[in-house]
This record gives structure tokens, C-alpha cells and sequence, in this order.
């Protein structure tokens, strides 16, 4: 069973993006990161996410309430 997933990818111009098109959402003064709300699902949540100045993103999805089975024979 998988509990809280960590994930890390880039996508170009988002953070640009976002900074331009959502002012609310404005930058940390001393990393420039946009911590955008939690969005809570019915089964998960997207804990923190994260629009690193880099044009990274880092997403921490939790579900430890509602662990996902996997079936690793699956995934090969």
C-alpha cells in the first residue's frame, strides 16, 4: 500500500506563468516559491505544492487515511 507520495518535476514557464496570471498567489519574499492552497479530494489530498522559482514543482500527495493498494506485478 502506498500512504504519501513525494513528487518532483519541471515544467517550463509555470512559475512565470503563474506569477503573472495569479497575482493572489503572490511569491515567499526570501525563496520566490508559490505555495498555492491544499486541494482535498475525496479520497486524497494534495498537501503542499510548491512552484519553485526554477520552473520545479514539488507536490506531496497524501492519502494515509486511504492507503492505495498496489499490485507491483502490475507496474513491471
Amino acid at each position: 500500500m502506498l500512504y504519501d507520495k513525494r513528487l518532483r518535476f519541471r515544467v517550463d514557464n509555470i512559475w512565470t506563468t503563474t506569477a503573472t496570471n495569479h497575482p493572489e498567489l503572490g511569491p515567499n519574499a526570501v525563496s520566490k516559491d508559490i505555495n498555492p492552497d491544499p486541494i482535498v479530494t475525496i479520497d486524497l489530498t494534495i498537501k503542499t505544492t510548491t512552484l519553485h522559482h526554477t520552473e520545479a514543482i514539488s507536490v506531496i500527495v497524501a492519502y494515509s487515511l486511504n492507503p492505495v493498494v498496489v499490485d507491483l506485478k502490475c507496474l513491471v
